[in-house]
């Protein structure tokens, strides 16, 4: 593995202990040239996470393997690529040199919930279960532990309608002439909430930057080329509907009618539009991909991809949304598939004549906001190590070990970047960070989807909020507290079916919800009582709103 130099920081960059103050993230940047170390050195701060290769050429770590049917090519997508989010939507880039490719999520595509073929969707609650739950109740307090216990497996709920989290696609960029290089280096820098590769082959040096803009909600690129060579390339932008890399496998699928989203892709000069609906529960999609540049953009013969030729520079502005709503019991906006294409082609437009620039300075402006509120000084340092290096030399003992400056600079990076991927999956009017945040990169049900990628109350959905406020992100614990307060709603039918609460009324009084949760309502216990039951789960998430009352 090649390794770069990079030019040393003066430590008083990052001042004494840990500061939480108001003062934008942008105080980095000043307090650097403050002290004369110069751009140099603000392009390589200390806060990036930086490797010196694509992730094609990569090592996976061992015992860091995941579970729930993970796969060689999820190990690879989880532990190398580099994340970028506006919690609304996600993406993972590889910094591939011929064929970049970034996994591309929009937080509220989700299988499960209301759908034709569950008209009588309940969240799945099972009706009457008071009287199972009260006789469980009786026998153990009567001494009856064994005869209680066999009891137990009949309070669970139903497992139909569940759904999961769903992968939306990938973007491809493959470009014309390229295939090795020198001076690759691929980061992500959190003092901006941006990605970049750089590399230069054949006599040209080539840029590519990368982020997801809260205040425009597009994805944003920047390519471009600067040396003899132009930008010759093809983009797509493929949705992921369960198909395999085993084509008898895919072609079966098709027969059985298994495609996860049932879609068209229209590519004209200079967009790719793609329209469709989840097969599950019949949730409709819409997605704009645009390019702007100097060369030219023609449509390829495939009808679904655009071809750019002759470029120094593109732009690439993409939005995508659903019509989801959290809005108990329909969870949908009542938009006709017209009216949700014409709203993110709105979005993708204004993006587009707002222009890259300034939809890149209120994306800075949005994040540092947010990201520059805490400094933490634990006497680290710089170093000329990548960051998989650094993280093999800080569990090395003897020869190669990082030293104890380079762990503390490790452990900031570590702390900084949980700051970063919260900020960057948990913003107001969203759904909370699920499982995995908003990345995800598999499609299909909880058995392929680890654990749904779902809201599990038993400790996850609490543990990703537990830092937020110490941290200085109250903002983004927003999203937690509007989806407790949304299951207040379905958790009183759960209340009354488990557990038979009703207000001197009759009415639903009271709610509760139990170990997994999603955004569609769903309070009832687990389809297996040894792991679903948990009516802890609710007055232990309330803990969490009680902090941000504080």
């Amino acid at each position: 593995m090649q390794i770069k130099r990079v030019t040393k920081m003066l430590s008083a960059v990052l001042s004494a202990a840990m500061l939480i103050t108001s003062v934008p993230a942008a105080f980095l940047a000043e307090t650097v040239e403050s002290a004369g170390v110069g751009e140099k050195a603000r392009e390589e701060n200390l806060l990036k996470i930086w490797f010196d290769e694509p992730v094609s050429q990569g090592t996976v770590r061992s015992g860091m393997q995941g579970g729930q049917g993970t796969t060689a090519p999820d190990n690879i997508w989880q532990q190398l690529t580099l994340p970028i989010g506006n919690s609304m939507m996600g993406a993972n880039i590889y910094g591939e040199i011929a064929e970049e490719h970034l996994t591309f999520n929009q937080k509220t595509l989700w299988n499960g919930g209301p759908s034709e073929s569950r008209p009588n969707y309940n969240g799945g609650n099972k009706q009457n279960m008071a009287d199972t739950y009260q006789r469980v109740v009786d026998l153990f307090l009567a001494g009856e532990d064994s005869a209680a216990s066999s009891l137990c497996d009949s309070l669970t709920g139903e497992s139909a309608g569940y759904g999961a989290y769903q992968s939306w696609g990938d973007i491809y960029l493959k470009f014309d002439g390229l295939s090795s290089s020198t001076d690759y280096r691929r980061d992500l820098d959190l003092t901006t909430g941006m990605a970049n590769v750089d590399f230069t082959a054949n006599g040209t040096d080539y840029h590519r930057e990368y982020f997801i803009s809260h205040p425009d909600n597009v994805l944003a690129m920047k390519l471009t080329a600067d040396g003899s060579s132009k930008l010759n390339m093809n983009v797509k932008f493929l949705v992921d509907n369960g198909e395999t890399d085993d084509e008898t496998t895919s072609n079966l699928n098709r027969k059985l009618g298994k495609e996860n989203v049932s879609y068209t892709v229209n590519a004209q000069e200079g967009t790719i539009v793609t329209k469709g609906q989840m097969q599950d529960n019949q949730m409709q999609m819409n997605s704009m991909l645009k390019v702007q540049t100097q060369g030219t953009v023609t449509k390829n013969a495939d009808g679904q991809s655009l071809d750019v030729a002759n470029a120094d520079e593109v732009v690439i502005f993409i939005s995508a949304d659903t019509d989801y709503k959290n809005d108990y019991p329909s969870y949908r906006t009542g938009e006709t598939p017209e009216e949700l294409a014409e709203s993110v082609a709105q979005t993708v437009t204004a993006a587009a004549e707002k222009g890259y620039s300034e939809v890149q300075k209120s994306h800075l402006k949005d994040y540092q906001e947010l990201f520059g509120r805490v400094n933490l000084d634990l006497g680290q340092s710089a170093t000329d190590k990548t960051t998989d290096a650094l993280l093999t030399a800080y569990n090395a003992t003897g020869n190669g070990a990082a030293s104890d400056t380079e762990k503390r600079l490790l452990e900031v990076i570590l702390y900084q970047y949980g700051r970063y991927l919260t900020i960057a999956s948990s913003r107001e009017g969203d759904l909370p960070s699920n499982l995995q945040g908003v990345w995800q990169n598999r499609v299909g049900d909880h058995t392929r989807v680890a654990w749904g990628c779902d809201y599990h109350m038993n400790v996850n959905l609490q543990m990703n909020y537990w830092p937020t406020y110490s941290a200085n992100l109250a903002e983004c614990a927003t999203p937690l507290i509007d989806y407790v307060d949304s299951l207040r709603e379905p958790g009183r039918v759960t209340a009354e079916s488990y557990y038979g609460i009703k207000s001197e009324t009759g009415e639903a009084n009271g709610f509760t919800a139990h170990t997994q949760n999603t955004p569609f309502g769903w309070t009832c216990p687990g389809w297996a009582f040894s792991w679903g039951w948990s009516p802890a789960a609710v007055p232990w998430i309330i803990q969490n709103c009680w902090e941000h009352y504080e």
